[in-house]
């Protein structure tokens, strides 16, 4: 059985599923973005927070959704907020004059990239139940699209010549490495123990490549 989870003539991207709920942009009629919701058990769909700001980039964790929403119209600066349909608690994630993107989420857990006055973006994490942040690591490259599955948690970095790799982190231990050591590797996803990005090649052909963290064997899908 397959089907739209909700008909619409207006465009829908980036949908992301946590059981029966599924989150997704959708733009409008009012030239502006939001974060639509459908719980596929109750039948439900709605916008998880109204708002005339532009919103995207959701993701969600059970009953906890994340997603970047504009807070200046005129630079387009964002932050990042939060819903909590078990609670009904909507807000920003870390209140921040910095620009910050692309969130990921994982039972209580959140991720984001921020970018500080200086132009340099980091990842960030935040415990939403204890209200911990932490930058994930210090460094003087560019870090952006953190995926987190657990206390497992990975990311596309660019190094001072620009090329780009991924890494991953054990939120649980010290471990953290490079992932591959090809050029040009982005956005990245982890499930458990899995790994997956885009490798763009010379040719700027792109592929998608799999690694086994547990035994570290690098594969190309197909």
């Amino acid at each position: 059985m397959y089907g739209k989870v909700l008909a619409s003539s207006q465009n829908q991207t980036m949908a992301k599923i946590s059981g029966p709920r599924v989150v997704w942009m959708q733009g409008n009629l009012n030239s502006y973005t939001a974060i639509y919701m459908k719980n596929l058990e109750t039948g439900y769909v709605g916008k998880v927070y109204s708002s005339s700001y532009n919103q995207a980039y959701p993701d969600i964790s059970g009953t906890r959704v994340v997603w970047m929403q504009e807070i200046n119209k005129k630079t387009g600066l964002s932050n990042v907020y939060e819903k909590n349909y078990a609670s009904g608690y909507v807000g920003r994630v870390s209140s921040s004059s910095n620009e910050q993107l692309y969130p990921a989420i994982s039972d209580t857990c959140v991720l984001w990239t921020e970018i500080n006055t200086a132009g340099l973006s980091a990842i960030y994490t935040k415990d939403v139940a204890t209200g911990h942040v932490t930058k994930i690591i210090s460094s003087t490259t560019n870090m952006y699209f953190p995926t987190i599955d657990g206390t497992r948690i990975a990311w596309m970095q660019l190094n001072p010549s620009g090329i780009s790799t991924i890494y991953y982190k054990n939120l649980a231990s010290v471990l953290l490495a490079q992932i591959v050591n090809t050029t040009q590797n982005y956005v990245p996803n982890i499930s458990r123990t899995l790994i997956v990005w885009t490798h763009m090649d010379a040719s700027q052909n792109t592929t998608i490549y799999l690694k086994y963290l547990l035994t570290v064997k690098i594969v190309r899908l197909i």
